[in-house]
């Protein structure tokens, strides 16, 4: 009986500390579920006041859809807009654990500028911002970045498309690691052509 007794104890102790592991994780999701959502709210964050060019513009537009057919179809969907008065300056918020701007980030940015442009009529500025907040420290960081042109967004778009229907071949990203985390890895005919290349020429005996 006091063996019985014994581990019962034990389980019980185990039990416990299972489940103030779980609950602090599902507090840790909840903590950055919050930080994400108060990101997406309608309130001005402090650092865009960091901008000259933001703290002497207008918030005309937040969390607001463009939709357009021409010059291609095309649906977004922005976070904020600012009038300075001759143009409007498109403002993406992410959460974001490193404080890194990628290049998707760029595109984002330069198809909501098409859609407003022919939305709204109005001038859009070749740049943008990227404000990053981090989902525990709350910290945040601004970047600048130049958006890409209208024709190189449509040649994107139309590559896309071509790349979906099976009439162009896809080619090899630069930046490996994009490689390494893709769940398609395994099956991609692309990849395993690279390699058998680079196997070929590693086994190449020198002239």
């Amino acid at each position: 009986m006091h063996l019985i007794a014994h581990c019962a104890q034990a389980i019980a102790k185990v039990l416990q500390r299972a489940v103030c592991a779980i609950c602090s994780a599902m507090r840790a999701c909840i903590n950055c579920l919050r930080s994400s959502e108060s990101l997406r709210g309608k309130r001005p964050y402090s650092l865009l006041k960091s901008s000259k060019e933001l703290a002497e513009s207008q918030l005309v537009f937040a969390e607001r859809s463009f939709v357009i057919r021409r010059p291609l179809k095309l649906a977004v969907r922005i976070d904020r807009a600012y009038d300075n008065g001759k143009c409007l300056i498109l403002v993406e918020l992410k959460t974001r654990l490193a404080p890194v701007i990628y290049q998707a980030d760029i595109i984002e940015l330069s198809a909501q500028r098409l859609a407003m442009h022919h939305c709204t009529k109005r001038e859009v500025a070749d740049h943008g911002y990227v404000l990053l907040v981090h989902p525990f420290l709350r910290k945040q960081t601004l970047h600048r970045v130049e958006l890409e042109s209208e024709t190189m967004v449509i040649a994107l778009a139309q590559r896309r498309h071509r790349l979906l229907a099976g009439l162009t071949e896809p080619v090899m990203p630069t930046v490996d690691v994009r490689c390494t985390t893709c769940e398609y890895r395994a099956e991609c005919p692309t990849l395993a052509g690279n390699s058998s290349a680079k196997l070929q020429s590693s086994t190449k005996s020198p002239s």
